[in-house]
């Protein structure tokens, strides 16, 4: 790497996803990546993401980061017209920074890519076309557009971007950091306010007024997340997948599944099927 470099090392692409010419968009519900980060461009569409404690309402020219291990949760209206591009990135080290974060996690995690939205979709759009078209050298190829996608995104001006605050680690952030231990087991709100001390009435007034949803739907959220991430990287059977995101009764994941996504577990993963495109 070049000496005043702001990396450490070369990133890497792992694999990248464009949803134009997919029959409809279904929204990805709360999820985090566990050994790299995501970029996502909104080339077209409108929607609300939530990353982090911060809701955003995106818009087309938008870039979402989602840092390593950052949850984030989408809310696009099912059925939308949104075209994103989605980039997977491992061996991130920003020197400062933890590895595969791009932004201090203190920095908002939405930014308007402005004057330069035409650039940055091309950039992302060669490096696309490069991984589908299965070009000579499309790695090594793909890791340079990456790395000049990267160094754009970081030197866009920070006035488009607002700085917050963390609040307080808050009881129900509490009870978020016990969902996310615990949601591949059996769990109820009698269960999670017992072991918080808490009556059942309370939390889930507490829970939903904070985080805006009801608690067992936050936790179903996180497992249907999940469960979309294992239907998309993974060969794991329907059933497999339900056990491991915390469904006893493979009927009652479907339906649930089903119903946040207007559509069934085995037709998603037919939809996402030859779209993440991986080196």
């Amino acid at each position: 790497m070049y000496k005043s470099s702001l990396f450490e090392q070369l990133p890497q692409l792992l694999y990248i996803t464009n949803t134009q010419g997919m029959r409809e968009y279904f929204p990805r519900m709360l999820h985090k990546h566990k050994d790299h980060l995501e970029i996502v461009f909104i080339a077209k569409g409108r929607g609300t993401h939530i990353i982090g404690d911060t809701k955003y309402d995106t818009k087309a020219g938008d870039i979402l980061i989602f840092n390593q291990n950052v949850l984030h949760d989408e809310m696009a209206q099912i059925h939308s017209e949104m075209v994103t591009y989605c980039c997977g990135i491992g061996n991130l080290k920003i020197k400062g920074m933890e590895r595969n974060c791009l932004f201090d996690l203190r920095l908002p995690a939405v930014i308007s890519s402005g004057k330069h939205q035409d650039t940055i979709e091309k950039i992302i759009d060669m490096m696309f076309c490069s991984v589908k078209n299965a070009q000579t050298h499309a790695r090594e190829f793909s890791n340079y557009l990456l790395f000049s996608l990267l160094t754009l995104i970081v030197s866009l001006p920070q006035n488009t971007v607002q700085r917050f605050f963390y609040k307080k680690f808050t009881l129900v952030d509490q009870v978020k950091d016990y969902i996310e231990q615990h949601y591949t087991q059996a769990l109820s709100v009698d269960h999670i306010a017992h072991y918080f001390n808490i009556s059942p009435s309370y939390l889930s007034h507490l829970f939903k007024r904070e985080s805006k949803f009801p608690l067992m739907q936050y936790v179903n959220r996180r497992r249907i997340g999940e469960a979309q991430s294992l239907l998309m990287t993974t060969k794991y059977s329907i059933t497999q997948i339900a056990l491991m995101v915390g469904y006893e009764n493979i009927n009652y994941f479907s339906t649930a599944f089903t119903k946040m996504l207007g559509i069934t577990p085995t037709q998603y993963r037919r939809q996402w099927i030859g779209k993440e495109l991986t080196l």
